[in-house]
């Protein structure tokens, strides 16, 4: 075990406690594996705040990784700021990690998710379309990257027929899915970090509006359901939970840190 205290670093919503809640447990599965003398989690809106999460760590040596999908507005100015707030902060050496959504094993994570779906719900790879739905935004323009490499690379595998990519605050927007597929199957990965509204009102909506759209027939199977389906046509839309919720997500956490504490170069995709 090392004397160091991990922090993981979230978002949070100050609105729906159940975001916050799930990166706890995120939290709670880290601290489980023994490695770190001691585990938090922070948020941007929750408590404990960026702001104050070294003045509750005993440890003098912290290493920060932001749950986020992508470099962005968060990871880059608003952590590191936030963090130079706490009290403690010239006490103690501080490390911030890349966002565990650019780990480079994120992507057999996410195709183990898309296989599992396909396998529960009866559906062939090759009349299956895997939509990757990342949140993006126009404030910092490498948001998107982490999801249109993980696309990028999730397509290589030829785990589908095809991979398409959408955005909830960029483009192209969670409506132009369902234009011109090719299959009539898509299986839907919210490439998020929480199921929050984004993942259980959000995208089942505006996939809704789109299949209206579209004239075909929508069916949701719930918003608290492992995963939710949607008719469209003679083949359908399965929703999944996001990606951040898996429980492989807490020993991607793990590695990143234990990247940092060896200070070696991170592996690339």
């Amino acid at each position: 075990m090392t004397p160091a205290a991990l922090v993981l670093a979230a978002h949070g919503s100050d609105v729906e406690p159940s975001v916050n809640e799930q990166v706890r447990a995120c939290a709670a599965a880290a601290g489980a594996r023994g490695r770190f003398a001691e585990v938090a989690a922070a948020f941007h809106r929750g408590d404990p705040p960026f702001s104050r999460v070294l003045d509750q760590l005993v440890a003098h040596e912290a290493v920060v990784v932001p749950l986020m999908t992508s470099v962005g507005y968060y990871s880059d100015v608003v952590l590191p700021r936030a963090l130079a707030k706490c009290a403690t902060y010239a006490t103690k050496r501080v490390q911030v990690t890349r966002p565990v959504g650019t780990h480079p094993r994120l992507r057999s994570l996410v195709a183990e998710r898309v296989r599992r779906l396909m396998r529960r719900h009866g559906l062939a790879g090759n009349e299956t379309t895997l939509a990757l739905i990342g949140h993006g935004t126009p404030r910092h323009g490498r948001s998107r990257d982490a999801t249109l490499d993980l696309a990028n690379r999730l397509g290589a595998d030829g785990l589908c027929a095809a991979v398409r990519v959408a955005f909830l605050d960029d483009d192209p927007p969670v409506e132009t899915l369902l234009d011109e597929l090719e299959t009539p199957n898509v299986v839907v990965e919210p490439f998020l970090m929480s199921d929050g509204p984004h993942t259980t009102q959000d995208i089942p909506r505006r996939m809704g509006n789109a299949m209206q759209n579209a004239e075909c027939r929508v069916q949701n199977a719930g918003a608290n359901a492992d995963s939710r389906k949607v008719s469209a046509g003679a083949g359908r839309v399965v929703i999944d939970s996001a990606v951040g919720t898996d429980p492989g997500m807490a020993d991607l956490v793990i590695d990143l840190a234990d990247r940092a504490l060896r200070h070696t170069v991170e592996a690339p995709w």
